[in-house]
């Protein structure tokens, strides 16, 4: 069975731009692997939700610790949620 991750809940930062291309940065780079081999793009749809999009994935990012029933997972035609915030 294939998975696809569509979206990441608890991505600090990804409210603003300069907090999306600090996130962008550190996902690029791994200490021990080193450069990600692929380009990691990033943007924002016509609602303002941030996403990256790797290897033609995309994948939207929020930061939603509030009311986690608020997030969007009929629009992303979500099956599985796995909560591991520990909230």
């Amino acid at each position: 069975t294939d998975i696809e991750i569509v979206a990441v809940n608890g991505v600090r930062g990804v409210e603003d731009d300069k907090g999306l291309e600090y996130f962008i940065d550190l996902m690029s780079f791994d200490s021990t692997h080193g450069h990600h081999h692929e380009e990691i793009k990033h943007g924002r749809d016509e609602n303002g939700a941030a996403w990256m999009k790797i290897s033609g994935q995309k994948v939207y990012l929020y930061n939603n610790r509030e009311d986690l029933s608020k997030l969007p997972w009929k629009k992303h035609d979500v099956d599985l949620v796995i909560e591991s915030t520990g909230l």
